[in-house]
């Protein structure tokens, strides 16, 4: 049988998230604000053409 492993020992009961991890005031947080605003879903066909023509 598998149990998950654990330590008792913990310092911190939730795992530490990046928003506490990284500074402010550091380059990373550009980038992100620009990966954010970029539209990156999936285009949506304007018309309907078959993948295969008769």
């Amino acid at each position: 049988m598998n149990f998950k492993y654990y330590n008792q020992n913990q310092t911190v009961l939730f795992p530490y998230s990046f928003e506490e991890l990284i500074p402010d005031n550091h380059p990373v947080r550009i980038v992100n604000d620009i990966l954010e605003r970029i539209n990156i879903e999936k285009p949506t066909a304007k018309r309907k053409i078959p993948a295969i023509i008769p």
